[in-house]
């Protein structure tokens, strides 16, 4: 791994300036001065340069079409990377090759054989790769955490969810075809999937989806609402819905032998959670107010590159769940139900693998990042 001084702080780059960079990620490295800088920022359009780099005093600037020349640079140490899922690859392979440190916002990619790439080109160029996984660094969780491995629930039976938002612009590239990274399922359903693994603390054996759209025009490459039951071992079973075109809810449940546990606004950054916990006839409502996620994990990221240290979300997480996401889709594609099991000892996932390899100049995407 490339050296980095002790108490240095760490320097990052932002690639990609669209939605979750300018309302989260920018703001983020305000909070962030004990181990973490913003040094630099890329983006595909140079006014956005231009004014986020007045915005927050950073001084070195460049266009996409410079990612090269910027990765040569020697102005940072880590890359974020904000841009559309399936540019994650191609980027994060490249800063990888210049020794570059990187954190990717979910899901890392768009496959499973895409992210099992990036985890074996960062262990060969021996640089650290994280998934932007905030939630693992909410109290929140942290606190769900606590009850689960104090068997305040008992044993966990049933994990249950609901994330749905109402995207309204049709050219958002949310609204892309799955095989480009769009859909709920890579977008808003890789949370339900970690949050049902990280609190199971198990892999699921068999999952099944289905789905259902009406005929708005902007659902024409996507699905609009999926609803997926996974079974995990012992008797866990997890179920969700996710839709593009419903009215906003966050939220999700987990039920044990002795209790249950329910957190509204689950999986948002902008306003408090609710944790009510049920148990011993008794509910318990804790409100943990606004924090900034996003700062918690960049400074998780640096503590690690600083320590040589592994990051808390594991290197393989984001391939797991892209497993878990692509076995979902094949389930959206045959009407059954996947063994998870059966598709790893047949190389599977052959209907929605095959893709064209990403080089740059990458193409237009919806949107601007």
């Amino acid at each position: 791994m490339p050296l980095v001084e002790k108490n240095k702080k760490i320097r990052y780059a932002i690639v990609g300036l669209g939605h979750i960079a300018q309302d989260a990620v920018l703001p983020a490295f305000r909070k962030t001065k004990k181990n973490s800088v913003l040094t630099t920022i890329i983006s595909q359009h140079d006014e956005k340069l231009q004014h986020f780099g007045t915005k927050y005093k950073i001084n070195h600037r460049y266009l996409f079409s410079q990612l090269k020349e910027a990765l040569e640079s020697n102005t940072f140490d880590a890359l974020y990377v904000s841009t559309p899922n399936d540019t994650h690859k191609v980027i994060s392979e490249m800063a990888f090759q210049y020794g570059i440190h990187v954190l990717c916002e979910k899901p890392l990619s768009i496959s499973y054989e895409d992210a099992q790439s990036m985890i074996d080109e960062s262990k060969k160029n021996d640089v650290k790769l994280m998934t932007a996984y905030r939630l693992h660094f909410h109290p929140a969780y942290q606190n769900i955490m606590s009850l689960i491995k104090e068997k305040k629930m008992g044993d966990l039976k049933i994990f249950n969810s609901s994330f749905t938002l109402d995207v309204k612009d049709i050219f958002n590239f949310r609204l892309q075809s799955p095989d480009k990274g769009g859909g709920p399922l890579h977008d808003i359903g890789v949370y339900c999937i970690n949050a049902a693994r990280i609190f199971f603390q198990e892999e699921p054996l068999v999952v099944f989806a289905f789905s259902a759209s009406s005929k708005d025009v902007r659902f024409k490459d996507c699905d609009e609402t999926v609803t997926c039951l996974l079974k995990f071992p012992e008797g866990k079973m997890a179920s969700f819905v996710i839709s593009f075109g419903a009215y906003r809810s966050s939220e999700l449940e987990l039920v044990g032998t002795l209790g249950r546990i329910k957190l509204e606004r689950a999986y948002e950054y902008t306003r408090p959670m609710i944790l009510k916990i049920y148990a011993n006839k008794k509910i318990i409502s804790r409100k943990f107010f606004k924090l900034d996620q996003f700062a918690q994990e960049i400074m998780h990221f640096s503590d690690c590159l600083l320590a040589n240290k592994t990051p808390k979300s594991q290197i393989d997480d984001g391939a797991k769940d892209l497993r878990i996401i692509e076995a979902l889709l094949l389930s959206l594609d045959l009407a059954s139900p996947i063994s998870l099991d059966e598709l790893s000892k047949n190389s599977a996932f052959p209907q929605i693998s095959k893709k064209p390899k990403l080089a740059l100049p990458l193409p237009k995407f919806f949107g601007t990042w």
